[in-house]
C-alpha cells in the first residue's frame, strides 16, 4: 500500500482487516534514509 507516510491514512482503512499488525511495530527507514519510523506490519493474507 502506497501512502504519504501519515499513519492515519493507512491505519484507518486497514485497522479492521486481517493480515495487519499494529500492536507489534517494525522499524522502517523512509525519505531517502533521512528518517526512521515505527510502522505497522503486514503479517498474513489481507482479507476483508
Amino acid at each position: 500500500m502506497v501512502s504519504s507516510g501519515v499513519k492515519t491514512y493507512v491505519v484507518h482503512p486497514t485497522a479492521h482487516r486481517s493480515g495487519f499488525d499494529y500492536a507489534t511495530l517494525g522499524e522502517k527507514t523512509t525519505r531517502g534514509g533521512r528518517q526512521t519510523v515505527m510502522v505497522g506490519r503486514c503479517v498474513g493474507p489481507i482479507e476483508h
